[in-house]
């Protein structure tokens, strides 16, 4: 059970019953979509286009990431562990949004977890570019996409303090996947950030009942 919450340098920290002190900044939360079924449809503004992965586009998505990462939790290594293996198929999987002048200013990529179960993976928007209208239709094309490759069901891996994003994926159909005390802690606390800025905490109240 969370006894207390504390921060030290702008990070989180949670202490448990158990005596476990956690950075809840490094900590992960998941949702799960169970089908891919009615998938929102959300087209892009004026003057941006999608395109998949080019060969040379690593760098595009390390800076496009680094920007993102307001939490300071971006590893470079991890493009290397999640797709070195399997950079053949990032052409077919990772997408960037362009603006009118053809630079990369988000990204997602519909990876996956196994033949049944896709993974929305490594959703970023340059900071400049947040509250254009991007996250959206960034999302549906990424759940479509995995559709697409035959998945037929989805989950994601999220940090518990990216408010916006978790009432997004909400909306989209996704639900919380609390396996775990400590699961079930991040997710109550998600509640309490979600109330005190008046969000609709139903859907998770309901998955943790």
């Amino acid at each position: 059970m969370l006894l207390h919450c504390y921060t030290i340098d702008d990070s989180y920290y949670y202490l448990f019953n158990a005596g476990c002190i956690m950075d809840m900044n490094k900590v992960n939360i998941v949702m799960v979509r169970q089908n891919l079924l009615d998938i929102p449809v959300w087209g892009l503004a004026d003057g941006f286009s999608f395109r998949f992965y080019r060969p040379g586009d690593m760098d595009k998505w390390f800076d496009i990431e680094r920007q993102a990462d307001t939490a300071g939790t971006f590893d470079e290594q991890k493009f290397v562990s999640t797709f070195n293996n399997r950079l053949d198929l990032l052409e077919q999987r990772m997408i960037f949004i362009c603006d009118g002048d053809g630079r990369a200013v988000a990204t997602s990529t519909a990876w996956y977890e196994n033949d049944e179960a896709g993974l929305v993976h490594w959703v970023a928007v340059v900071p400049q570019m947040q509250g254009q209208g991007l996250a959206k239709p960034l999302l549906s094309k990424t759940l479509s996409l995995l559709a697409e490759l035959g998945h037929k069901s989805v989950m994601l891996r999220t940090q518990f303090f990216r408010i916006a994003a978790i009432n997004l994926y909400l909306k989209c159909g996704f639900v919380p996947l609390a396996s775990s005390q400590q699961d079930i802690d991040c997710w109550r606390e998600v509640v309490r950030k979600f109330q005190a800025i008046g969000l609709d905490s139903s859907v998770i109240d309901r998955s943790l009942a």
